[in-house]
């Protein structure tokens, strides 16, 4: 990125990486972080992650169990992060197993992010999906609380608008953490969701933060330009320095001084 006071990242749910792999190349040239939700990539394919941009590493779960050799659930699924080569000193991963969260932790000059990519389960109108969502839920706090990080930003597509039944639950996470729904503060009248026949478009795809990031969002965004898959991704921009970064910036100056 040409400001280095700024880091911008952005979430897809790209609905098979395969297919829109220019689409996640442009995200890439665009942003220091790109969170994936939907790759469908099967657990030997998550080597693709960091092949995907010359620029950028990722990592990733798949949604897919091969540990005995046999395929167990569907490949639909799966989360990742993208980052840019310059952030990999200063990023812990996450290990939690959990193919709807990939995490890493990003120190920063207001304290260590948690940053998330997140698929939440959908709604089928059933007690199952309730239970389900209601789980993901807990278990994104259990991961905040493990990682004494002091920040927070979970980005990704959360399958809810706020007339939905799971809608609640996700208010009671953020209303809990005194989180705030960044987004949803700031855009109005936007889609993140349209179905492939055009006659349903839904605000699916959120991206929530705590008080301290929040206030150095300067820009969100809706990419309407991105059609290969169902959902349109969600960029973000944030006015502040990672630990790398302001490193960088100290190199920087200390030349020009010289």
């Amino acid at each position: 990125m040409d400001n280095l006071a700024s880091l911008k990242i952005c979430s897809y749910n790209c609905r098979s990486l395969k297919s829109v792999l220019y689409d996640v190349q442009q995200l890439c040239e665009s942003h220091d972080i790109v969170c994936l939700q939907e790759h469908w990539l099967l657990p030997t394919e998550l080597g693709i992650l960091s092949d995907l941009y010359m620029d950028f590493y990722g990592f990733g779960y798949s949604a897919v169990d091969i540990s005995s050799d046999i395929l167990v659930s569907r490949p639909y699924g799966g989360t990742a992060i993208l980052y840019r080569k310059h952030l990999a000193p200063s990023i812990t991963f996450v290990e939690y197993s959990d193919s709807r969260l990939t995490d890493l932790i990003l120190p920063s000059t207001v304290g260590p992010i948690l940053v998330c990519s997140v698929y939440m389960p959908t709604d089928y109108n059933d007690e199952y999906s309730l239970a389900l969502y209601h789980d993901v839920c807990a278990k994104i706090q259990a991961c905040f609380d493990d990682s004494d990080c002091v920040q927070v930003l979970i980005i990704g597509d959360l399958n809810c608008h706020a007339e939905s039944r799971f809608f609640p639950y996700l208010s009671q996470l953020v209303r809990d953490n005194k989180w705030i729904v960044s987004d949803i503060n700031r855009l109005s009248d936007v889609f993140a969701y349209c179905s492939d026949s055009g006659l349903t478009v839904l605000w699916l795809d959120h991206v929530i933060c705590s008080s301290g990031i929040d206030s150095r969002v300067s820009d969100i965004a809706v990419l309407y330009g991105y059609m290969g898959s169902d959902h349109r991704p969600l960029s973000c921009l944030l006015q502040m320095c990672c630990v790398i970064i302001l490193l960088l910036l100290t190199m920087i100056a200390l030349v020009l001084i010289v």
